[in-house]
């Protein structure tokens, strides 16, 4: 079955994808989606300010949607 291949084909796009981005980057989506932090808590621990962090949250999800190639 194709859906199977398109999942992984997916998966691999985005996982080449967030291996180019800048290591800030890579955390604060490890932060974000992984460890489940609130904007607020990952601008302490990179110590930046918040408004940072969502500019850098939009712009990171903007650079993957761009990048990923839907079938």
């Amino acid at each position: 079955m194709k859906t199977g291949n398109l999942v992984d084909d997916m998966k691999l796009q985005l996982k080449n994808v967030i291996d180019v981005l800048p290591e800030q980057d890579r955390t604060i989506l490890a932060l974000y989606y992984y460890e489940k932090l609130v904007v607020s808590d990952i601008a302490k621990v990179i110590e930046t300010n918040e408004n940072k962090v969502k500019e850098s949250l939009d712009n990171i999800l903007s650079q993957i949607k761009s990048n990923i190639i839907l079938a």
